[in-house]
């Protein structure tokens, strides 16, 4: 390929031949297609079953599920929280996809419209509802993570949504 350019001076053509270095070399039919933005972990089959059979082992009885917003915890702060909170409830992660496995077709298929972005799933097995739920707040306060919270909750088979959006029977 070759490429003439003219000069100020209409006698004089410049001619530029393509590099013969790769490294600059471009070929626009040879694109490579870009990075991907993220990565996706995969999850083996059985590793989704178990998931799946934790979830419901953790619904059985369970007085509230709350969806919590988590994007940028560290594994510390994950590991912090849990040991803060009561022994009766319990805080996982787990993908949207196999919670909603577990909920489909119960009183907590309420909490699906909360189900986008990155949430843990904080299972309350106690009636003492605020008493389980506050170190998750003093949590929150103490690492200044007002951004992270609460995304829905169902409770007694009504979903509870931040901002008071909805409250809708499953």
């Amino acid at each position: 390929m070759e490429v003439s350019l003219l000069s100020l001076s209409s006698s004089q053509n410049l001619t530029l031949k393509p590099s013969t270095n790769p490294l600059f070399h471009f070929h626009p039919s040879k694109r490579s297609k870009p990075p991907p933005t993220h990565i996706r972990a995969a999850i083996s089959r059985t590793k989704k079953e178990e998931t799946v059979d934790t979830v419901k082992t953790h619904l059985e009885n369970c007085h509230l599920i709350a969806a919590i917003k988590y994007k940028g915890f560290t594994v510390k702060q994950f590991q912090d929280l849990r040991r803060s909170l009561p022994e009766n409830t319990k805080l996982i992660v787990a993908k949207n996809t196999l919670v909603y496995k577990a909920i489909e077709g119960t009183q907590w298929e309420a909490l699906k419209p909360c189900m986008a972005g990155m949430n843990a799933w904080l299972f309350v097995h106690t009636e003492e509802i605020p008493a389980a739920i506050k170190p998750y707040r003093n949590f929150q306060k103490e690492k200044k993570l007002e951004e992270n919270d609460f995304a829905g909750a169902v409770f007694e088979g009504t979903g509870y949504w931040i901002g008071g959006d909805f409250a809708g029977s499953g």
